[in-house]
């Protein structure tokens, strides 16, 4: 199917966005201690760019995380249940997670345009649009429960070909 393509097309390139957005924020991070601890001249927006910079590497992984099973798991109980039951709890647990991540996405997404529309800054110094790292949730979210979609597509499969052998 093109549209699953393109959706692990687009969790890979926002998961490498992701790898270059920790690099940069190392950076902004070190050139502040060195400022604040070295040259007693702290800088007023490296810890704002850079709590910014980690809800946009959270929210643009998360996709790419769920694809290859990589969320954190306990599976002490999964584990001794029949692949049929695993199915069905994973089933039932990606559609929980698909109603709460849909809910998140339309409420973050709303949350995004009055920032958008109402000209929202921060607070910091220098004041920073709260637009661009408002978006960074309903599109990670929204990814997401596209990548929900998927497995529940796949649970589906798994237990329709169980149900025929």
């Amino acid at each position: 199917m093109k549209w699953i393509a393109f959706v692990e097309r687009i969790s890979i390139g926002l998961h490498l966005f992701s790898g270059i957005i920790i690099s940069v924020m190392m950076f902004v991070i070190v050139y502040d201690v060195v400022m604040r601890f070295i040259f007693n001249s702290p800088t007023g927006w490296a810890l704002e760019i850079a709590e910014y910079m980690l809800a946009t590497v959270i929210f643009f992984s998360l996709s790419y995380v769920l694809s290859r099973g990589m969320h954190i798991h306990v599976d002490l109980i999964v584990s001794r249940l029949s692949r049929t039951k695993q199915a069905i709890l994973g089933l039932i647990v990606s559609f929980i997670a698909l109603i709460f991540f849909s809910l998140l996405t339309w409420e973050s997404s709303i949350a995004a345009w009055e920032a958008y529309q109402l000209k929202f800054f921060s607070a910091g110094s220098p004041p920073l649009p709260l637009f661009p790292v408002r978006t960074v949730v309903p599109l990670g979210c929204f990814l997401l429960s596209l990548r929900l979609i998927i497995e529940i597509g796949y649970h589906l499969r798994s237990l329709l070909d169980r149900g025929k052998a």
